[in-house]
């Protein structure tokens, strides 16, 4: 993959993340959707990337762009898969990665309320689907990785 200077890099020392942000960078640095998209699914679709989703290159890519506060990248991933989901507790676990994902962006821009709604509508949707620590394992998601997501939209939270 193509490193690109508006996304990928190093988060700041704060801990919030370099990729876009929406309404405050210039179009002009805005990532192309379709070449985001290429770059994480490769050669799956959504579909079978869906039946396979542990495995699924995507998902990973996501939580990669997740871990270094990049809210706006992981979302337009993720928001591909939960297009194509038809499992709904899936979809909750989707869900609640994107509002991860937008709170992220949120903090970004200054926004702490917007940033504790998102945070709080993603526990919702992930305490909807019952997705204990042990359910999570197989995708890549711990307790601690889901922490240090949230801290880097609110940094000084408490999980609840």
């Amino acid at each position: 993959m193509a490193r690109d200077q508006t996304t990928d890099g190093p988060a700041s020392p704060q801990g919030r993340g370099t990729g876009y942000l929406p309404g405050r960078m210039p179009r002009s640095r805005r990532p192309d959707e379709s070449a985001l998209l290429q770059a994480a699914f490769g050669d799956w679709s959504p579909a079978e990337c869906l039946k396979q989703l542990p495995r699924c290159p995507a998902l990973g890519r996501a939580l990669w762009w997740l871990d270094r506060g990049a809210g706006w990248e992981a979302h337009v991933i993720l928001e591909q898969l939960w297009r194509h989901c038809r499992d709904q507790r899936l979809q909750l676990l989707l869900s609640g990665l994107i509002h991860i994902g937008a709170a992220q962006v949120k903090a970004r821009e200054g926004n702490v309320r917007g940033a504790a709604r998102h945070l709080e509508k993603a526990h919702i949707r992930i305490r909807e689907g019952r997705w204990h620590p042990e359910a999570l394992a197989p995708y890549g998601i711990s307790p601690d990785r889901l922490r240090r997501w949230q801290a880097i939209a609110a940094p000084g939270s408490k999980q609840p």
